[in-house]
């Protein structure tokens, strides 16, 4: 998609701390990466979009795509109905072509909306391209399955002469039968997946609060990743993330490697049983008191 809907040297604005390969991605094909950071409340411990800096970032003319993460992967952040047609509207204001990564869309906690992009009114998603995956819900990524929705015809050729331009076009023998047997058998699969990840949570964010208060957990509403701000620990979250590593076996993911300001933390996959998230959280506290003892 990059390729096909953008031209080389352009921009493609993004929204940091994001999903890494994104960069790689815009980067590996020619184009430059446009951050509108995330603006980081840290006394809340959330995000908001800064909708001035985003316009800004989309009227640049050599801004040409923007690439959204919803549910919002590292931070859980599942983006509103009103949300979205904000950003869409200044995206269709700026003839920008906005391709939206919802591969974590299954994976939203119960009490929670999540509103699909392309459910959006038909006049504003003549210009978007949606991504969807069973491999995070149904941890089938072997597969090698992902399904583009493109509603505006002319846009969705484009993008389909591409894929099989690219050779992509022509999936194994699982994928379509498995991607098949998954959303139609699944059901009770994703329920209890989500309430066991659920679980996990609350039991890292208990944890947390109780045993390693030099942290704070950034609430999300969805995906098994959890963000963690370690700004009271240090500014440099390689350096911690080796260094728990190195000293507990425990692998967390440092948080630079999305930009913005993932210098300041950790991110946690908790889809795991809760045995193992237990023998994690003791890992990653006796890790932080280690480090503490260091500084």
């Amino acid at each position: 998609a990059v390729r096909r809907v953008t031209n080389v040297g352009d921009n493609v604005v993004v929204q940091a701390p994001v999903y890494n390969i994104f960069y790689n991605s815009i980067i590996n094909n020619g184009r430059h990466v446009l951050s509108s950071d995330l603006a980081y409340d840290d006394t809340e411990h959330q995000y908001h979009i800064d909708y001035a800096d985003l316009e800004q970032k989309l009227a640049d003319p050599l801004s040409t795509m923007m690439i959204l993460c919803n549910p919002h992967n590292p931070i859980g952040k599942v983006w509103t109905r009103d949300q979205l047609i904000k950003i869409n509207q200044l995206c269709l204001k700026h003839h920008v072509t906005l391709l939206s990564d919802e591969i974590h869309g299954d994976l939203v906690f119960q009490g929670n909306d999540y509103t699909p992009m392309f459910s959006l009114p038909s006049e504003l998603i003549q210009n978007i391209i949606v991504c969807v995956s069973p491999s995070k819900t149904f941890n089938v990524a072997a597969l090698h399955a992902a399904t583009v929705i493109i509603p505006n015809e002319d846009l969705r050729n484009k993008v389909s002469r591409g894929i099989n331009t690219d050779e992509l076009g022509e999936p194994n023998l699982l994928a379509i039968p498995g991607t098949i047997a998954a959303y139609t058998q699944g059901h009770q699969w994703v329920h209890e997946l989500r309430e066991q990840i659920q679980k996990n949570v609350l039991l890292v964010t208990t944890f947390c609060e109780q045993s390693i208060p030099e942290v704070a957990i950034v609430h999300g509403t969805a995906t098994y990743l959890m963000w963690i701000d370690v700004s009271q620990l240090t500014n440099d979250a390689t350096k911690l993330e080796t260094f728990i590593r190195q000293e507990t076996g425990l692998f967390v993911s440092d948080g630079s490697v999305y930009r913005g300001n993932g210098h300041l933390f950790l991110r946690m996959n908790v889809a795991s049983p809760t045995s193992m998230v237990k023998d994690g959280l003791n890992r990653l506290k006796t890790g932080i008191e280690k480090f503490k003892n260091l500084q």
